[in-house]
């Protein structure tokens, strides 16, 4: 299949970085010092850690950290942009880049603006007002460019993963509505919302282990007992509360598996070259209609099943 832009977001532990690991011959950028543990030995020596966003002018080479135990020592300054930049001009063998996770990489900007500008607070930046927030998104802008190279000049999918955050979202047509995204600044969500092909939003299934009724008889209560069942689900199409987007029509909903996407996508591109052929043989009222249909059914990979399904049949009357 093609390469994609695929964000993943999702609460810690749901599997976002082991999907990406699935991906062909992955490289990661662990912007989160703890990424990749549990990552297999096959992976770990294309593990890469950056430390800082890109080169502030006359800083040092070297950075101090702290370990786990407050040890602190000094550590050769990791550039995130410059280690994209040699993705896309360098010779390598890597089909897939992996940015884990935004939220991280997000902190390494902010602290980036901050020394070059010499303020303490990302709030500060270019003299306040919420101008340090629209830089930030500026240098995102810039990033996803790159990341829309290493697409389509190089070929390589690029997965990025998120934590999710719960926003507020102002609704012109009706009520306001909370909803879960990225847990970046929303500004700079916006950019990674419109470059990606693929955004999958995550969350553990869970399984009802029990139901029990409890309280008074004047005020009854259920109470419901819950387990997880250790699968992730990854929702592909948006619906209230959930931001999740695809344009390959895959299901509503999938096993988050990079094998599972990989299948899905493939038969969703097929289901869509057969709907476009079978519109396009359609005289213009009865294309009109069926068009109304699919936009009705906001294009899902169901409604165009159903679609085929009718045709077919009419081929066989």
């Amino acid at each position: 299949i093609d390469p994609a832009v695929i964000v993943v977001v999702g609460p810690p532990g749901t599997g976002k970085t082991s999907f990406a690991a699935g991906a062909k011959d992955p490289v990661f950028l662990f912007a989160d010092k703890g990424g990749g543990r549990t990552l297999s030995k096959r992976i770990h020596k294309h593990r890469i850690f950056p430390n800082a966003w890109d080169v502030v002018p006359g800083e040092s080479p070297t950075v101090r950290v702290v370990n786990e135990d407050g040890v602190e020592s000094e550590e050769p300054r990791e550039y995130l942009i410059q280690w994209v930049r040699a993705l896309l001009e360098k010779p390598h063998d890597r089909r897939t880049a992996v940015l884990d996770t935004l939220n991280n990489a997000q902190t390494l900007l902010y602290r980036y603006l901050c020394d070059v500008e010499k303020v303490s607070s990302i709030e500060h930046v270019d003299g306040g007002f919420q101008k340090g927030f629209t830089r930030a998104a500026e240098h995102m802008a810039r990033l996803r460019d790159m990341v829309w190279d290493l697409r389509d000049r190089r070929r390589m999918n690029v997965v990025l993963t998120s934590h999710q955050v719960n926003r507020k979202t102002k609704d012109p047509s009706g009520a306001d509505y909370e909803a879960w995204a990225l847990a970046i600044h929303p500004e700079s969500a916006d950019v990674w919302m419109g470059a990606a092909d693929t955004i999958l939003y995550c969350e553990p299934s869970i399984a009802v282990v029990s139901s029990e009724a409890s309280g008074t008889k004047d005020k009854p209560k259920m109470r419901t007992k819950v387990d997880f069942t250790g699968r992730t689900i990854a929702y592909t199409r948006p619906a209230r509360g959930i931001q999740a987007k695809n344009r390959d029509m895959l299901p509503a909903t999938l096993e988050l598996s990079w094998a599972v996407y990989e299948e899905e996508s493939e038969k969703g591109k097929q289901i869509q070259d057969d709907l476009q052929e079978f519109l396009h043989s359609l005289p213009r009222a009865e294309r009109a209609a069926q068009e109304i249909y699919m936009a009705e059914n906001a294009w899902s990979r169901e409604a165009a099943l159903l679609v085929l399904e009718q045709s077919n049949t009419s081929s066989t009357i």
